[in-house]
């Protein structure tokens, strides 16, 4: 029996919570971003078909059900990969992704939006089709790191697929 897929996700959302971007991988080469017009729930549903496990960092779960009126806690295991770190690494001097992310080695390509995230909102609000491409490669490494955090923390940390569930969030 094949096992079921796993996706790691990352939305950028503006001061009301309102997603502007949606990026999801299955492993760290390709990325799928849902914007604009192409971004809604049936497309979201496309990308969760099949999958049993969605890796986020932070409130992600949370904002993407109330924009898109999705539960997505009650037909998924939501794994918040911060609560876990913050479990099996009680002493790190810092949870935010950017300081996780060198704990693993894992270099970023565009580190302007860390200090402000709100820059990479104006950016996007932008007319400038190179300030939106960044966005989207900002996004982009944000999913992708996202996978190598996981795999990098459960290797360091031996956690089990039989930890997971005690770590998923619970249906509201």
């Amino acid at each position: 029996m094949k096992p079921k897929a796993s996706i790691f996700l990352d939305c950028e959302w503006d001061y009301k919570r309102k997603v502007f971007i949606f990026g999801c991988c299955f492993d760290e080469k390709t990325v799928f971003q849902l914007h604009g017009k192409f971004l809604n729930r049936e497309n979201i549903e496309k990308f969760l078909s099949g999958i049993e496990t969605i890796y986020f960092f932070g409130p992600d779960i949370s904002v993407i059900e109330k924009n898109f009126d999705m539960n997505l806690r009650q037909n998924f295991q939501c794994v918040n990969l911060l609560t876990m770190i913050q479990h099996f690494a009680p002493r790190l001097h810092s949870y935010k992704l950017h300081h996780i992310e060198k704990s693993a080695g894992i270099n970023r390509k565009i580190t302007q939006y860390k200090d402000n995230i709100w820059f990479l909102m104006d950016d996007w609000k932008s007319r400038n089709p190179k300030k939106k491409h960044r966005c989207l490669e900002y996004n982009a490494e944000d999913v992708r790191n996202l996978y190598l955090i996981k795999n990098w923390f459960f290797k360091k940390y031996k956690v089990k697929k039989s930890d997971i569930p005690n770590f998923c969030l619970k249906t509201s």
